[in-house]
């Protein structure tokens, strides 16, 4: 009997404007590939947002809901 693995979770975050939609491409790339290798699909959570750059102001936004995340609060 082999029980599942407790996988840590991850947030992954990308903000795709002033010139950085490539960005938030990759958050998709890197989502697809640990959910292709095995990784825990509730373990995981992805968000991008076309309307926020790359900075420290959509950080600020974003940091609480990914804690909260996180953290399972």
């Amino acid at each position: 009997y082999m029980s599942s693995p407790i996988w840590p979770r991850l947030y992954i975050y990308a903000g795709g404007s002033g010139g950085e939609s490539t960005l938030t491409s990759y958050a998709a790339i890197i989502h697809d590939a640990f959910i292709g290798n095995g990784y825990g699909e509730s373990s995981l959570s992805t968000l991008t947002d076309l309307t926020q750059g790359h900075n420290e102001s959509a950080w600020a936004t974003y940091f609480p809901i990914a804690y909260s995340w996180l953290v399972g609060i």
